[in-house]
């Protein structure tokens, strides 16, 4: 009988280990991972994003004095900056250099702190008062708080299925979903400190937390991102090393006329 290839051993050990492990083994081993509480933290940036369109119908209602329904139809900025942050996302992945995804990401996470900030400068009495034309604060408002929304996006849908298949192969459904676990908790326990500045210091001071818990969050995924892409270029350079030989070794066979 022909000897069983090392790679099909290999396959066949790797699933006797999965199949193996307890579950409480692999709550261990999710869990005791570094990366992964401080993706799982700044993983909430995204679900605030998408749930900053509750704050931004009273927000425009109080700063611009526009009617409910007008209010409710401009905070669909949030959602089309949500698509258009997906365009992003699909430039990230086309990237080669670590460097340059790096850079992508610091510079969409200092984004969405200054637009937030914008939020916060847009709910100052000051400025409502000496703009007297409501619909500028109002599209402002709607400006701003698209590219909040537009500079998170990627990372909130890819992020957590990139750090889930890179460090977690074994147990990637288990982490994807303890990471949305993770990020939904703390993305409730600040909006509930948010509830309380907003209730004592106003809309201003309320925006200018949430730039604060961006700023935060921001530089904890890109300090937790960047060993896991590294740890994804490993991952994918034996696969890309068959790729390459066989393409030389179609162009070695080829005959020198149809070069």
């Amino acid at each position: 009988p022909s000897p069983v290839p090392s790679a099909a051993v290999a396959t066949k050990e790797s699933h006797a280990v999965k199949s193996t492990q307890s579950p409480f083994a692999t709550l261990k081993s999710i869990l005791g991972n570094r990366v992964f509480w401080m993706v799982g933290i700044a993983h909430s940036l995204g679900s605030l994003a998408r749930g900053s369109d509750r704050l931004l119908g009273p927000f425009l209602q109080e700063a611009t004095s526009l009617s409910g329904p007008i209010a409710s139809t401009l905070t669909s900025s949030v959602t089309i900056g949500f698509v258009f942050g997906l365009v992003q996302g699909n430039i990230f992945s086309k990237v080669e250099s670590i460097k340059e995804k790096m850079s992508m990401v610091k510079k969409n996470y200092v984004a969405s702190m200054l637009s937030i900030l914008g939020l916060a400068f847009c709910g100052l009495n000051v400025v409502t008062k000496f703009v007297t034309n409501s619909n500028i604060v109002a599209a402002c408002i709607a400006l701003f708080s698209g590219i909040m929304a537009s500079t998170v996006s990627f990372q909130f849908y890819q992020f957590p299925n990139l750090v889930s298949a890179n460090v977690f192969p074994e147990n990637s459904a288990v982490s994807l979903s303890l990471l949305d676990a993770a990020g939904f908790f703390v993305t409730a326990q600040v909006l509930a400190a948010n509830n309380h500045v907003l209730g004592k210091l106003g809309w201003s001071a309320s925006w200018t937390f949430l730039a604060m818990i961006f700023g935060i969050g921001g530089t904890i995924m890109s300090r937790a991102i960047q060993p896991v892409l590294v740890q994804q270029a490993q991952n994918n350079a034996p696969q890309q090393a068959p790729q390459q030989d066989a393409i030389l070794q179609q162009e070695r066979e080829q005959p020198k006329a149809l070069r």
